[in-house]
């Protein structure tokens, strides 16, 4: 099971560091966030405790700014630069970001640029690299055969005692994986936990209440548990969608 990456948010805004922070635990098996803070001289004495891998950061703040504050770290970790500003890109690509997001930074853009982050730190530290996977496609073992399963041709997955069940849009596998180590190959801008026993694909959504969603022609139900973060996430993207 791949480790969780650390990460911190470094925002003067506090509505923005509140956001950020929404957004990172709905990735609950991709990051861990060490902190959140509100200036580069708050940053600087109290992220020391604990390596940042990857660090979400505004330019514009009080004291000095984002890009002086990378020039101060002696250890720089990888940073996803989220601002109102669209002046500072080309600036940025002197500091080899991963990536660059204006304000208001919508979820699905968010875990996109994540999504690129990790794969970048993973790569670098060599934790795993076996993990790296295709952006589309993942593979599968079942039946002493490595099954090549497309992303855009899951409808769900069922879990069933020690195995789950992959559906596809026109057949299943059955695997021996977890949820959790399944999550590790899959994206969570794409894919969702409902419940105990089922995670979705958020594409393949027909539609939804509080209790129960309908994916495909299946109707799956929505645990009280799973409830909150699925409806939040449902509700950035169908924003994002009519905005």
């Amino acid at each position: 099971m791949n480790r969780l990456i650390t990460c911190a948010v470094l925002d003067d805004e506090a509505p923005a560091r509140h956001l950020l922070c929404q957004y990172i635990a709905m990735l609950p098996h991709q990051l861990e966030l060490i902190g959140s803070f509100e200036s580069s001289e708050i940053f600087q004495k109290e992220h020391k405790s604990k390596e940042v891998e990857l660090l979400f950061l505004d330019i514009q703040m009080p004291g000095y700014d984002g890009f002086e504050l990378l020039n101060y770290i002696n250890k720089r970790p990888q940073v996803i630069v989220i601002t109102a500003y669209d002046e500072y890109a080309l600036k940025g690509y002197t500091f080899n970001l991963v990536d660059y997001i204006l304000k208001p930074a919508p979820f699905e853009r968010f875990a996109q640029a994540v999504n690129k982050a990790i794969k970048l730190i993973r790569w670098q530290t060599n934790s795993d690299q076996e993990t790296i996977i295709d952006n589309d496609f993942i593979w599968l073992r079942s039946d002493r055969k490595l099954h090549k399963i497309y992303l855009n041709d899951i409808e769900y997955i069922e879990s069933s005692k020690e195995f789950l069940i992959i559906h596809l849009s026109k057949s299943k596998l059955i695997i021996r994986l977890s949820f959790n180590q399944l999550f590790n190959l899959l994206s969570e801008d794409r894919f969702i936990q409902i419940h105990k026993s089922y995670v979705i694909s958020i594409e393949k959504i027909k539609s939804f209440s509080k209790t129960e969603v309908v994916v495909s022609k299946k109707t799956l139900p929505v645990g009280q548990k799973f409830r909150t973060r699925f409806l939040h996430l449902l509700k950035i993207a169908s924003e994002r969608q009519f905005s």
